[in-house]
């Protein structure tokens, strides 16, 4: 099996892409559209950057000694070496710059996920033949992959909105005409299913990587460790061990929590809400209207089911009465009784499992 064979160069700030020869592209970048094409660039630029993109990217090609007709440039924030992606296969190469912040959503809603301002940029180019309309099916293909990668990985706007791409991304799509015409590139096609699982493989492990404890957490929940931390010791306030250092028992909290974090099956057990969450505000399982899950409906109980596994595993009888202290006084913590219906079971769960140890460890001296 031969490689499509295309050479890469990388620098501090930029890597470019000499294909082969000249391919049709159908390209969402500044200079995109159908575009001849023989070079791709991925280009840093500055988190806050401001400058007139034409007159930037014209400057970026006349550096390079490139054709800007003939050049697809793509703009991110995101560390070129540590963001950039690239395979070559026989039909298919894939370069991409992967980094998520900020995620956007249905109705325009994004969210910043840890620090850093960044895009996911893709380049797909294929050594068959491919019309016009090919290129707009590939195009659509490789989107809807990424949209389901982020959604695999649960990167959200918020509990019940899964994002689908970062805010600024762009897409280019090639073809390089070098063998027989392919009608079709869909989904189910040789090809199309090729680069669909290619490209999914290296969105998600390229993501995983960039997701640490404190993302993966706020990823899931919508709350990120510290926030988790102090909601914890809001409830702890609630009933203080006499004559204890504030400090000591929110440090305590913290190590609590980052121990049982350790463990998998409490990030399963947490992540347990998020498909029940999603389709009840769908109005998905019968007999139960969107009405009904938005008021937070007595007739939910599994929920409450959710939350005393969580409970139980963690700390078992312990863990489940102060899930049910917690669960009973959810409503006077701000930033706790305002989430999701099946959300703050979980939280609720989590923390009270926790603060069981806490006590636990205040009360009786025993290790957490």
């Amino acid at each position: 099996m031969r490689v499509l064979k295309v050479e890469l160069e990388k620098r501090k700030d930029l890597a470019f892409l000499k294909l082969p020869k000249d391919a049709l592209a159908l390209s969402t970048t500044i200079n995109g559209g159908f575009v001849k094409a023989r070079y791709v660039v991925f280009k840093k630029v500055s988190k806050d950057f401001s400058e007139d993109p034409d007159k930037f990217i014209n400057n970026v090609t006349k550096e390079l000694g490139l054709p800007k007709d003939r050049s697809i440039v793509f703009l991110t924030a995101a560390n070129i070496e540590r963001s950039l992606a690239f395979l070559s296969s026989e039909d298919v190469l894939i370069a991409s710059t992967i980094s998520h912040n900020p995620l956007a959503c249905i109705s325009g809603i994004s969210r910043k996920i840890g620090e850093g301002s960044s895009t996911i940029n893709i380049f797909v180019a294929v050594k068959q033949r491919l019309s016009k309309r090919g290129l707009a099916e590939l195009l659509s293909l490789v989107s809807e992959v990424k949209a389901l990668a982020l959604s695999d990985l649960c990167l959200s706007c918020e509990p019940r909105l899964r994002a689908f791409q970062s805010a600024v991304d762009s897409i280019a799509v090639a073809t390089m005409g070098i063998e027989s015409e392919e009608k079709f590139i869909g989904p189910i096609t040789r090809v199309g299913s090729e680069i669909s699982r290619r490209l999914y493989e290296v969105l998600t492990t390229s993501l995983l990587e960039k997701l640490d404890i404190d993302s993966k957490f706020e990823t899931l929940t919508d709350i990120n460790l510290k926030k988790m931390v102090d909601l914890a010791f809001e409830v702890y306030r609630k009933a203080p061990v006499p004559y204890v250092n504030q400090n000591k028992v929110k440090n305590l909290i913290k190590d609590v929590l980052m121990n049982e974090l350790r463990d998998p099956n409490v990030w399963t057990l947490i992540s347990s809400y998020k498909c029940p969450e999603i389709l009840s505000s769908l109005g998905w399982f019968p007999n139960l209207s969107k009405e009904e899950y938005n008021s937070d409906s007595t007739r939910i109980v599994s929920d409450e089911v959710l939350g005393i596994g969580l409970s139980l595993y963690i700390n078992g009888m312990r863990g489940l009465l102060s899930y049910y202290w917690v669960d009973r006084n959810k409503h006077k913590i701000d930033g706790l009784g305002n989430l999701p219906p099946f959300l703050d079971d979980i939280i609720s769960a989590l923390i009270g499992s926790i603060l069981s140890k806490v006590y636990d460890e205040l009360l009786r001296g025993k290790q957490s």
